[in-house]
């Protein structure tokens, strides 16, 4: 039987944001539990669930449901009237969760294999001999694993999962050599927790009743043939369609926010939102309220973000909000908030800050990263091996008579050597331990330079950033374009002129968005640390470290570090500022 003790504090804890008490589903020897968000309508009133001879709970949400409908029916599951939004009409599809339920009881541990979504999710079937723990495409929703005794637990919550275990132990050195070297977590299951296991993203883990554990990749990077010989209209015109279908299904909660920066790539999710019918305050009830949110550093430099955002918003019709931060807001070492792990990012305190604001316009937010992976463009060898000699001459001449530029070639680019040097104020026995490379090459057929920029570390990190646990605010940020459909479609589209200075987004929504916004260059905030660093220095900082870090630094030389003129040496030290952090807070 599942221990009362594990079961009364399930149930004292509370989700971010979430005053409401969770609901359970109880049985001898499973105990599950859902905390309502509201981000998923549909699977959110289902779970947790016992349908199908299978049990469980997560955080679900499905796309394209009709096609994995159309899949279950022809495997003889027809919706057996399972529950549906309360605003679904007639022959509306059963809920996410019955879907993916029914998907269990269809193709076993291989149902993950069927669906693209947003989720984290455990389940059992009825002889009870194995647990099924699995994660969605692009990590957006957590997913850990401890074991206790006899006892499996499968969480997106890392914080609940630490006060079962206990938070006694210290962190793994590897976790921590990771974190001052890189700024993340590099090994894709690791945590700073050593009984706790992260199942990394388009994973799937699977637990016997004797304690072994399976884990498999559920989805990979696909490798299409590249798709040539459509027209303009054609091209154009699929794009728009799947780019549409992955905001339309990121937007059934009843209210959302749309991070709206000054760039080409939220302004297109603008545009598909409104088209989408995204109604303002007042409108029609069953469209979703959209509202957009623009952060502006114009207090701290000069900053011209929030008048391209603005010119977006005036041409899609979306209510908009600009929130000017103040120039010493966000570095700030006595920050009390508690987070399961050190954030992995030096302004954790902004992103909690505009998550609140985030939380209070909707549940969902939508985020425009990250166009610049998925349009990267081969080199021109690559090109050839790809697209063949006549093709690309083709293209290539094409492009030199309408642009006067030729494409991108990329013959002088060289490796970059990813074995990062350690700080110098990392202790020498900690150095060694850990991952060396935070960023590995990549084999992929077609598209290596998109394949390696999405497949990187770095999403954890943006994603457990974003998560409520960390960011603090019941408010989940989606990326529509990183949906498995959009990616599969970029990655057959020909090199030249689709992935040239984003050529796709600048031709796809030409007449829907300004000709400032659809000119403007890529354009990096220039300075923008070493005016961080200027104003926390100005505050009177460092403060004393709130936590001992001697076994794992040379505070002599951290400190020298963060007197440093560089402002990159000094964004490198201030990961000892968050992890002494994270060591002081009381976790227990």
């Amino acid at each position: 039987p599942v221990p009362e003790a594990v079961v009364a504090r399930a149930e004292r804890h509370r989700a971010p944001g979430c005053a409401a008490p969770p609901r359970a589903l109880r049985r001898t020897d499973l105990a599950a539990w859902h905390w309502p968000g509201g981000w998923a309508p549909g699977a959110e009133e289902a779970l947790p669930l016992e349908r199908g001879g299978w049990a469980g709970s997560g955080v679900l949400r499905l796309d394209d449901r009709q096609a994995l409908a159309a899949r279950l029916r022809d495997r003889g599951h027809a919706d057996r009237g399972a529950a549906t939004p309360a605003d679904a009409g007639p022959g509306a599809l059963a809920d996410d969760a019955s879907l993916a339920w029914d998907a269990f009881a269809a193709w076993g541990d291989d149902a993950p294999a069927r669906w693209i979504g947003d989720y984290a999710l455990a389940v059992v079937p009825a002889a009870r001999d194995r647990l099924v723990a699995s994660r969605g495409v692009t990590g957006v929703r957590s997913c850990f694993h401890l074991s206790l005794g006899q006892l499996e637990c499968v969480s997106d919550d890392l914080g609940l999962l630490a006060a079962l275990a206990g938070s006694s132990d210290a962190p793994p050195d590897q976790a921590v050599s990771e974190y001052l070297r890189f700024g993340q977590l590099v090994t894709p299951t690791l945590t700073f927790h050593p009984r706790i296991r992260r199942v990394p993203a388009a994973h799937t883990l699977v637990v016997d009743r004797d304690g072994r554990t399976r884990m498999r990749r559920h989805w990979a990077l696909p490798a299409p043939a590249i798709v040539g010989g459509r027209s303009e209209r054609e091209v154009l015109e699929g794009f728009r369609a799947v780019l549409g279908a992955a905001v339309r299904d990121r937007l059934r909660a009843p209210r959302a926010a749309l991070l709206l920066s000054g760039g080409l790539d939220s302004a297109a999710l603008a545009v598909e939102a409104a088209a989408a019918g995204a109604r303002p305050a007042g409108g029609d009830a069953a469209r979703p309220v959209v509202r957009a949110l623009t952060a502006s550093w114009e207090r701290l430099l000069p900053d011209d973000e929030a008048q391209y955002a603005r010119l977006t918003s005036a041409a899609t019709g979306l209510v908009h909000e600009v929130v000017p931060y103040a120039p010493d807001a966000g570095w700030d070492e006595e920050a009390k908030f508690e987070t399961p792990e050190p954030a992995p990012d030096v302004e954790a305190r902004v992103w909690r800050a505009q998550a609140a604001r985030l939380a209070a316009l909707g549940p969902v937010a939508l985020n425009g990263e990250d166009v610049d992976s998925l349009l990267a463009a081969p080199t021109l060898p690559q090109q050839l091996r790809t697209e063949g000699l006549a093709a690309t001459a083709a293209s290539w001449w094409r492009y030199w008579r309408a642009t006067g530029r030729r494409p991108w070639m990329g013959l002088r680019t060289r490796g970059r050597d990813d074995d990062e040097a350690p700080p110098p104020w990392l202790r020498e026995s900690l150095a060694a331990r850990g991952a060396a490379r935070a960023t590995v090459p990549s084999a992929h057929a077609t598209r290596p330079r998109a394949a390696q920029a999405l497949s990187q570390p770095l999403w954890e990190a943006i994603s457990w950033l974003d998560d409520p646990v960390m960011s603090g605010s019941d408010v989940v940020v989606l990326l529509p374009f990183m949906d498995p459909r959009v990616i599969a479609y970029a990655l057959a589209l020909p090199a030249v002129p689709w992935l040239q200075r984003k050529h796709l987004l600048r031709r796809a929504y030409a007449e829907a968005l300004p000709a400032a916004v659809l000119g403007r260059p890529k354009t990096p905030l220039a300075g923008y640390y070493a005016a961080r660093v200027r104003a926390w220095r100005a505050r009177g900082a460092p403060a004393p470290l709130p936590a001992p870090v001697d076994a794992w630094v040379d505070v002599t030389a951290w400190r020298a570090a963060l007197a440093s003129d560089d402002a990159d040496t000094v964004f490198v030290a201030w990961r000892v500022l968050e992890l002494s952090r994270w060591l002081a807070q009381g976790r227990a």
